[in-house]
């Protein structure tokens, strides 16, 4: 800048000498000692007070971009208007440092929190982009991926247990945004039900996967216990109940028998039926989770399926004053399925609505179809069932809490669990103080 000023004083001076080169020498010497003192001193203060602020001002902006903080203060040497804009300059970067300082600070912080309570839990935590690098985890999630404790940056690569690391490659490329995995882990003999979920990461502008990884394996060895028990109980329970039923239809054959011990044996059958019933759920469940249940295709007709469920359950809507038929638009189809787990499904549906509607209620069995799915529904003008119970009575053992003492809570999880099995869904309809409506659907595989 100084080269500058220096050229254009020599410019000037060069300029004034050529006009006055026919002056007197003394005169011209005067005149250019004059002028040549004059320009020194407006050259030395437009250094000071301009030029060389305006340099200390560029200078500290560019170590302040650098480093993101003032290192030091910018000197006020200039005149008044220089000056203004420096002082505004400082207060402006020490508020933009003193900004960064408090951000860095609530990062930080926010940061210790999230490390505390993701350590505290008992659950594995691990949050990965789309790419399989390790943004977050909690200490928790290292012992189960086997990863060692690093002060760099992890990745999915790191994972030493192959079989977590197959799984987290099968959700990174799957198109499914959440999800529960069961997994077994070999390493240490235990069950995990690992949830994810996928989102967008905007302050990496990436995909991510959050996983939790819970410990079940307590939960499944008290469910293996259960179903042990009753798988124990109910085979040996069968022994005696068939006994019970050979002895109960030598009775019935006794024409010599009074109406009032009629009556008896027909509430002893009736809860002879049930508990043979609930047994039969039991054995099936078990079959079915266990994936041990064979299916048997073979052609159904809708009609004589319904017939049978009907014929079964007459007796016991006679004792209840119960109006139990067959809807008048029945359509009547043939189709291919499980004859045996089907009719179980409807004499659960059934049994469900006989337990529920009151005395000179009506229950009916309905059929119809589309171009691919054949439907049947099981309608009742019992109490109805609250919105917020219509899909967790599908569920093993749960019941409405005024219900408790109805069963083990296994006939519907067992319709649940058949249909699904069959390739169908099942659901229910209802309106509080006007009856449900079970409805559940299967393939239509016609029958030739």
């Amino acid at each position: 800048m100084m080269f500058y000023i220096v050229l254009i004083n020599l410019f000037l001076l060069f300029s004034l000498s050529y006009s006055l080169f026919r002056l007197n020498d003394h005169i011209l010497i005067s005149l250019l000692s004059v002028c040549l003192i004059s320009l020194v001193f407006f050259s030395f203060y437009l250094y000071q007070k301009r030029i060389k602020p305006i340099s200390a001002i560029i200078e500290s902006i560019k170590d302040f971009l650098k480093t993101h903080s003032l290192q030091k203060i910018i000197p006020m040497k200039g005149d008044k208007e220089i000056n203004f804009i420096i002082n505004n300059l400082n207060k402006m970067m020490l508020e933009l440092q003193a900004f960064k300082s408090f951000h860095i600070d609530q990062v930080v912080d926010e940061r210790n929190k999230s490390n505390a309570v993701m350590n505290t839990i008992s659950d594995s935590v691990l949050l990965i982009d789309s790419s399989g690098e390790v943004i977050h985890h909690n200490l928790k999630a290292l012992g189960i991926l086997k990863i060692e404790l690093k002060t760099k940056g992890f990745t999915i690569s790191d994972i030493k247990n192959e079989g977590l690391l197959n799984l987290i490659n099968d959700v990174i490329n799957s198109k499914e945004q959440k999800g529960n995995i069961e997994f077994e882990n070999k390493d240490d003999r235990k069950f995990y039900l690992i949830s994810f979920s996928k989102f967008r990461i905007p302050s990496i502008k990436k995909d991510g996967i959050f996983f939790v990884m819970r410990d079940i394996t307590v939960e499944k060895e008290i469910q293996k216990t259960k179903e042990d028990f009753f798988h124990m109980i109910t085979h040996d329970m069968r022994a005696p109940l068939s006994t019970i039923r050979g002895y109960l239809e030598i009775i019935f054959s006794d024409k010599n028998t009074s109406e009032k011990y009629s009556r008896y044996i027909e509430n002893i059958n009736y809860s002879v039926n049930k508990l043979a019933g609930m047994i039969d759920d039991i054995l099936n469940m078990t079959k079915l989770e266990g994936k041990r249940f064979p299916i048997k295709k073979e052609p159904i007709y809708s009609k004589e399926l319904a017939e049978r469920v009907i014929l079964s359950q007459k007796l016991i809507a006679k004792l209840k004053e119960i109006n139990l038929y067959i809807d008048k638009d029945f359509e009547d189809i043939t189709f291919i399925s499980d004859n045996t787990l089907l009719e179980r499904v409807l004499i659960n549906l059934v049994g469900n609505s006989l337990k529920f509607t009151p005395k000179s209620g009506e229950i009916k069995i309905g059929c119809y179809n589309d171009n691919e799915k054949v439907y049947f529904y099981v309608s009742d003008t019992g109490p109805g069932i609250p919105e917020d119970k219509r899909k967790s009575i599908f569920e093993k053992y749960v019941q409405m809490e005024e219900h408790r003492e109805m069963g083990f809570g296994l006939g519907l999880a067992m319709c649940k669990s058949a249909i699904e099995n069959l390739g169908g869904e099942i659901w229910v309809e209802s309106e509080l103080g006007k009856g449900a409506k079970f409805i559940f659907n299967l393939p239509k595989e016609k029958g030739t």
